[in-house]
């Protein structure tokens, strides 16, 4: 039986958009202007994760039970994820 503890650091750089055209009609009708910044507006992310897992080894099978939690970060969701296993060795 054991425990395993664990950090996970997540960095993700802005979006770089490059547009073909300046301008788009929308559906009134009129031509408005595009402008790259306002589409890559907080796309740069970081999280930083812990996680925890709990497990036991036995002769033929290994079981294990954990979850991982989003604990700060900005531009990224809250997220907490659980996971449970069962390994078998014939």
């Amino acid at each position: 039986m054991g425990v395993m503890f664990g950090y996970q650091g997540y960095v993700k750089s802005h979006d770089k958009l490059y547009l073909c055209k300046n301008s788009a009609i929308d559906f009134a009708g009129l031509n408005q202007p595009l402008d790259p910044c306002v589409y890559t507006k907080d796309t740069h992310r970081i999280a930083h994760k812990i996680r925890t897992e709990t497990f036991f080894n036995g002769e033929c099978m290994n079981t294990f039970l954990g979850f991982t939690a989003t604990v700060a970060g900005k531009n990224i969701p809250a997220e907490v994820d659980f996971h449970i296993g069962l390994d078998v060795y014939f």
